[in-house]
Parts: C-alpha cells; structure tokens; sequence
C-alpha cells in the first residue's frame, strides 16, 4: 500500500505545484450566454475550463508523455520531463477536471 500511497502523494504535490503556477481550480463550472465559465457572476480565472478544455489540456500532457518515451535517453527527459513525471502531471490534469466539474452520481 506505501507504493500506492507514494503515487497519491505525488499526484497531490503536482496539483499543488498546478495550482502555484495557474491557479486553484474554480467550482462549480458555471456557463454564461457567451460561454464563459463563472462563479457567483465573476469570470474564472486559469483554473477554470469546460470539460472539453480539460482534454485538450490532457492531451497536451498525454503527447509530452509520448514525447518523454520515444526520447526517454536524453538528457532533456529527466526530472519533470521523464515519462513518469509526465504521467504524474496528466494524473494531476484529470484530478483538476475532477475537482471542477465533480462526479457524475
């Protein structure tokens, strides 16, 4: 169970090391007329995407991941670029459209 535990933790510190750089995921995701998400009439900031800018923003981690395996013997492929830091970071990016937008019930 350490090993599983290791893994939530690192998704933890990479959604915190998300919203440093960011900012806090906003909820709920809220739609006005013209499209823009909001809460309590104020337009969100960074941390607020539809769920379908949410996987653009996946996919973008999901081809560095790619990336990060076909040049995995490079040296630009180490620390927050390595596979597995990319893994952590597409984890982090589902974590935070999951945040937003909650869980179907």
């Amino acid at each position: 169970m350490s090993k599983l535990n290791d893994i939530y933790m690192a998704i933890v510190k990479e959604r915190e090391f998300q919203d440093q750089k960011y900012g806090p995921v906003l909820q709920p995701a809220v739609s006005t007329h013209a499209g823009n998400p909001y809460i309590d009439g104020e337009t969100q900031g960074p941390g607020g995407h539809e769920l379908g800018t949410w996987l653009i923003i996946l996919e973008k981690e999901l081809e560095e991941a790619k990336k990060a395996a076909v040049h995995g013997g490079s040296k630009e492929m180490s620390g927050r670029n390595s596979i597995r830091s990319e893994l952590v970071q597409c984890a982090a990016v589902w974590v935070a459209a999951l945040e937003q937008h909650g869980l179907e019930e």
